[in-house]
């Protein structure tokens, strides 16, 4: 391989190493969401997550600033949205783990056992939405779940993109 093509490919290995970091972060939030409708305390954790996801990706986006940008080059604003939605690209597949288990029907069933002990008001909704959820095919709930976090990954990318941004120093 030239050195040329490898010069190419660097980016792209800090990426997806970086979306590796943000992927485990978001594996912990949403296993934390999920774990958190049957125990309060994940809850917590859920939320403490959803603050940890930007900072994150605010952090990573900011070491490969440092990295690259030069006082000659700068770092423009799409260089930091486009690093940050690239890494949440790659932490979205990574994400995309505990969603699966989640939408598994071996899952729901216990949900169901779950809800059968609620009381008949409270119990007959979340029924009704349990049913709604089992219609929904694991592809389209698992596709919806890796598109939102390609959502915040614009948001996100957009607020540190304009963070980070750096002029060129022109002599």
């Amino acid at each position: 391989m030239s050195t040329q093509e490898q010069d190419k490919l660097k980016p792209t290995a800090s990426i997806a190493r970086d979306g590796l970091k943000l992927g485990s972060v978001l594996c912990l939030t949403y296993l934390a969401r999920i774990l958190g409708l049957g125990y309060p305390f994940f809850s917590l954790i859920y939320f403490a997550g959803l603050i940890l996801i930007p900072y994150t990706a605010y952090r990573l986006t900011k070491a490969y600033r440092d990295q690259v940008a030069t006082p000659s080059t700068g770092f423009s604003w799409f260089q930091g949205l486009s690093y940050t939605l690239r890494q949440h690209v790659f932490g979205g597949i990574l994400a995309l783990i505990p969603q699966y288990f989640y939408f598994v029907p071996e899952i729901l069933d216990q949900l169901h056992e779950m809800l059968s002990s609620q009381p008949q008001a409270l119990g007959q909704q979340l029924q009704e939405s349990l049913a709604s959820l089992e219609a929904t095919p694991l592809w389209q709930w698992l596709w919806v779940d890796y598109c939102f976090p390609l959502f915040l990954g614009l948001v996100w990318g957009a607020l540190v993109g304009l963070a980070l941004r750096q002029r060129p120093f022109y002599q």
